[in-house]
C-alpha cells in the first residue's frame, strides 16, 4: 500500500489566482471550451476579492500544491431573498484523480453555501461527462427536470437585430428604433 500525501481544501485567497487561471485553462481544454477562457488574472481578482464579489472558489493542496478547484457563483432569482449558489467548474489535475479530491472540493463548496445561508448548491454537467455525473450523484446531487439551452455568437446577435422574429412585436432598447410594420 503506498502512502498517499493528504489533501486540504480551503478557501482560495488571492495569490492562488495564478493557479487558478491555469486549472481554468485546463479545465476548458478537456471540456474543448478554450473559448470561453477569457478572463485575465486582474479580471479573477476583481471579482473574487475586489469590492463587488461575484465568484468565490475552494482549492485543493497537496503537499502544498494546488491540485484541484471548484469555482462558485452566486446566482440570483427574482421573488427569491438570500443567496443561491452554483457551482460552476469542479476540476482536478489528472494525477490526482480517485483520491476523493472532488468530492472534498465539493463539500468545501457546500460549506461555503452553508457559511452564506444558501437552502441548496446547484450546477450543470454534460450529459456525456459520466466521471463528473457519478461523483456528483455520490454526493447527493439530483437531477431535476429542465433544459438547459444557450444562446452565443451568431445566433445571439441574429436574434438581436430580429433576423428570427416572426413574430409582429419587436424589440425596442435606447438608441435603436421599432420595427415599423
Amino acid at each position: 500500500m503506498s502512502h498517499q500525501t493528504p489533501c486540504t481544501v480551503r478557501p482560495a485567497r488571492p495569490d492562488d489566482i495564478p493557479v487558478l487561471c491555469l486549472l481554468k485553462w485546463q479545465f476548458a481544454l478537456g471540456e474543448d471550451a478554450t473559448f470561453v477562457v477569457r478572463a485575465s488574472p486582474e479580471d479573477w481578482m476583481r471579482d473574487m476579492f475586489g469590492p463587488d464579489p461575484r465568484i468565490s472558489a475552494v482549492v485543493a493542496e497537496v503537499g502544498g500544491t494546488v491540485v484541484g478547484m471548484a469555482i462558485v457563483t452566486q446566482r440570483f432569482c427574482a421573488g427569491w431573498v438570500g443567496p443561491l449558489f452554483a457551482v460552476d467548474d469542479v476540476f482536478v489535475v489528472a494525477d490526482q484523480r480517485g483520491r476523493g479530491i472532488g468530492m472534498a472540493l465539493l463539500a468545501g463548496a457546500a460549506r461555503h453555501a452553508i457559511d452564506h445561508g444558501a437552502p441548496f448548491i446547484e450546477l450543470t454537467v454534460r450529459e456525456d461527462n459520466e466521471p463528473a455525473l457519478r461523483l456528483y450523484r455520490r454526493a447527493g446531487f439530483e437531477r431535476v427536470p429542465g433544459v438547459t439551452l444557450v444562446l452565443g455568437g451568431d445566433a445571439l446577435t441574429t436574434l438581436v437585430d430580429g433576423e428570427r422574429s416572426d413574430e409582429t412585436c419587436s424589440e425596442h432598447s435606447p438608441g435603436r428604433h421599432a420595427a415599423s410594420g
